[in-house]
C-alpha cells in the first residue's frame, strides 16, 4: 500500500537544461585543448581533434533535447505517475529517482505506452515548489515500499 498523498509538480522548466551540452562541450574542448598543447600535437593531428569535438558537440546538441522531459506536469494521485504534457493528453509513466541530492531531485521519466522510445529526465529543486517539495519526495520513496 502506499501512504503518499497525492501530488501534481510543473516539470520541464529547467533552464538550464538546453544549455547543459554547451557547458560540457566547453569544459571537454578545454581539457582536449590543454592536453593536446602539452603533448605538442602538430597541426594535422589540432585539426583532427577540433573537426571531431565540433562533430561530436553538434550531434550532442541535436540529441540532448529529446533526453529532456517537455514542459507539463507530473502527477502522482497514491497509486502510479501520469505526465500531463502541456500540448498532448495524459499518458501512465514510471518515475524511478535517478540521484537524490536532498534539496534536489534527477528522476527517470519512462513512459509505459509506444509513445516514447527513449527514457526522459527531469531535474526538481526544493526551492523551486517549496510547497509540494515534501511530498513529491514521499510519493517518489513511495512506490518502493511494500
Amino acid at each position: 500500500m502506499h501512504s503518499a498523498p497525492p501530488v501534481l509538480v510543473p516539470v520541464g522548466r529547467f533552464v538550464w537544461g538546453h544549455r547543459w551540452p554547451v557547458v560540457w562541450a566547453g569544459l571537454g574542448l578545454g581539457v582536449l585543448g590543454l592536453w593536446a598543447w602539452q603533448a605538442g600535437l602538430d597541426r594535422s593531428g589540432l585539426l583532427l581533434l577540433l573537426g571531431t569535438s565540433v562533430g561530436v558537440l553538434l550531434l550532442m546538441g541535436k540529441i540532448w533535447p529529446r533526453e529532456l522531459l517537455p514542459a507539463g506536469e507530473l502527477a502522482w494521485d497514491g497509486e502510479g505517475w501520469w505526465f500531463h504534457a502541456s500540448s498532448g493528453a495524459a499518458q501512465a509513466v514510471a518515475v524511478d529517482v535517478h540521484w537524490d541530492a536532498g534539496r534536489a531531485l534527477l528522476l527517470r521519466v519512462s513512459a509505459r505506452s509506444p509513445g516514447w522510445a527513449l527514457d526522459r529526465y527531469a531535474w526538481l529543486q526544493a526551492g523551486d515548489m517549496p510547497l509540494q517539495w515534501h511530498g513529491l519526495r514521499c510519493a517518489v520513496h513511495a512506490q518502493h515500499t511494500f
